[in-house]
């Protein structure tokens, strides 16, 4: 990966100074840009959680072989709620696993 300005650093103490470097270029405009992208994101993920219930009501969810969807779920409902889940299925849509990279799951492509 190219990269304009390689940092080597701890990742928890790079990740500080990083965010402080950013937070000072930040400006009230940016900020309320910011806050207006979380409220679009918000109500979108709520709206998703709800089609994603609607996916368990397929004909085909209690088939076997499982379905990819069906797969997705049932791991998510017993990996941890802090699990780092590894995708590796390739076209599979993930929306069973609901991740949360800021304060909960993470998810890693292949």
């Amino acid at each position: 990966m190219n990269t304009e300005v390689p940092l080597v650093a701890d990742v928890a103490y790079g990740l500080d100074d990083l965010t402080a470097a950013v937070e000072g270029l930040i400006t009230p405009a940016l900020r309320k840009k910011f806050q207006e992208r979380a409220q679009e994101v918000r109500r979108f993920s709520e709206k998703a959680k709800t089609l994603r219930a609607l996916v368990a009501k397929n004909p085909d969810w209690d088939r076997s072989p499982m379905l990819a969807d069906r797969v997705t779920a049932e791991v998510a409902r017993f990996a941890d709620k802090d699990a780092i889940i590894v995708h590796e299925a390739g076209s599979v849509v993930l929306h069973g696993f609901d991740f949360n990279p800021a304060g909960g799951r993470e998810l890693f492509f292949y």
